[in-house]
């Protein structure tokens, strides 16, 4: 695929119409990476990139961060399942810092821990911009959804976050009920599959009382009894068990 990637690239350096470029499990290697990332500097006309699915590891994400800090026109930029983990995405986070018009980012399946959800929660507590963000599928646990939570009392653009399947238990999903309690942007949180129980789901709908912003809930997949159900029941927005 890299020799195709080059002769893409070499034309995306010049071409002044393509406005987006998807180029999911097309096995691009490091080369292809390298010249991906300098035809990313030069264009200016590229809003949409999705490269998921590539298996591009920390090392290639590293070189597409300090791509994205010259480039200034991505709006949605997909890298899911490539295995980037907490080096990877902390490069593409401190990169995103400068952008002020990324809307859409998908980080989800690439074995992104705490670590590197420290490193998202620092870009939310900047960006003006992102409204849209993916980590789900990973492994970010508890320190990784009070990490989240942090930002999120300080954010105020973001309308869509989805950490499902991240193992964040009933202490991350407590920690993002602080934050909903302040929140004034999101309007669609997912929290799927993350070994939430009661103490979590009652946490979450006391958070509700306060937010008046929140309109879908998506918690399917945990593991809430009676007690938790019945404290979800009495909010007013559209929760999916």
């Amino acid at each position: 695929m890299d020799e195709g990637m080059i002769a893409i690239c070499e034309a995306l350096k010049s071409n002044s119409t393509l406005e987006a470029l998807y180029l999911r499990n097309c096995s691009i290697k490091t080369e292809g990476i390298k010249v991906l990332a300098e035809a990313i500097k030069l264009n200016r006309t590229l809003t949409d990139l999705a490269i998921s699915c590539n298996s591009l590891g920390k090392n290639n994400a590293k070189v597409l961060g300090d791509a994205l800090r010259r480039n200034t026109t991505l709006v949605s930029f997909d890298l899911s399942s490539n295995e980037i983990a907490n080096d990877g995405v902390i490069s593409i986070s401190e990169a995103l810092k400068t952008n002020s018009l990324l809307t859409h980012l998908k980080l989800d399946n690439n074995k992104i821990k705490h670590g590197g959800a420290k490193g998202v929660s620092e870009l939310l507590k900047v960006s003006r911009s992102l409204k849209y963000l993916e980590l789900g599928m990973n492994n970010i646990g508890k320190k990784g959804a009070a990490a989240i939570s942090e930002a999120l009392k300080v954010n105020s653009t973001l309308e869509q976050l989805s950490i499902g399947e991240n193992n964040i238990g009933d202490k991350g999903a407590i920690a993002i009920g602080k934050a909903i309690r302040i929140n004034k942007g999101l309007k669609e949180l997912y929290l799927y599959e993350n070994n939430i129980g009661d103490k979590g789901a009652i946490a979450i709908a006391e958070a509700l009382t306060c937010n008046t912003t929140l309109v879908k809930l998506d918690f399917e997949l945990n593991e809430i009894g009676n007690k938790g159900i019945e404290a979800l029941s009495k909010s007013s927005i559209n929760i999916i068990y």
